[in-house]
């Protein structure tokens, strides 16, 4: 490429992004693919598209979401699948043929900004979903069961 030209003072610079403040956004789900995982089952990741109109000052940013409903922890999968039915429910879609199903979609999400800690950058994660016309739906959406008198609880999962 010995006939390259390129003028930087006609494209604006690209800027590193911090996490966005925490709250609801109007969001488009513009990616959805299995993705591996360290110790080899799959995820789906899902990524979102904030939407301009709703949020002109982050428009266009990118939020994702990770749902390990091939996991072999139980508890991980009984997770996402409320986060995948909260974004059904949230979407109007009961059910889905494929995860191609929920490309499109428009929803809000909610952001929670993580601050950078250690060797990683502060980012964004997703704490639940919700219709953009109602009111919220939370990743736990599904009411959880019961607990008997003779079963110990659980330690609480944190992410």
């Amino acid at each position: 490429m010995e006939n390259f030209y390129f003028d930087a003072s006609q494209i604006e610079p690209q800027v590193a992004f911090d996490p966005v403040p925490d709250g609801w956004y109007a969001v488009t789900i513009t990616g959805a693919e299995w993705a591996p995982t360290k110790k080899g089952p799959q995820l789906l990741k899902l990524t979102m598209e904030v939407d301009g109109n709703a949020h002109p000052q982050f428009a266009g940013r990118q939020l994702w979401d990770r749902l390990n409903l091939n996991n072999e922890s139980q508890a991980a999968r009984e997770i996402a699948q409320r986060t995948l039915s909260s974004i059904c429910h949230a979407i109007g879609k009961m059910q889905l043929a494929g995860i191609s199903d929920l490309l499109g979609a428009r929803l809000r999400a909610k952001a929670k900004a993580i601050p950078a800690e250690g060797q990683y950058d502060a980012k964004n994660d997703i704490k639940g979903y919700k219709a953009l016309d109602e009111g919220a739906v939370t990743k736990s959406a599904a009411p959880a069961a019961p607990a008997q008198a003779s079963t110990p609880k659980a330690a609480p999962w944190k992410r």
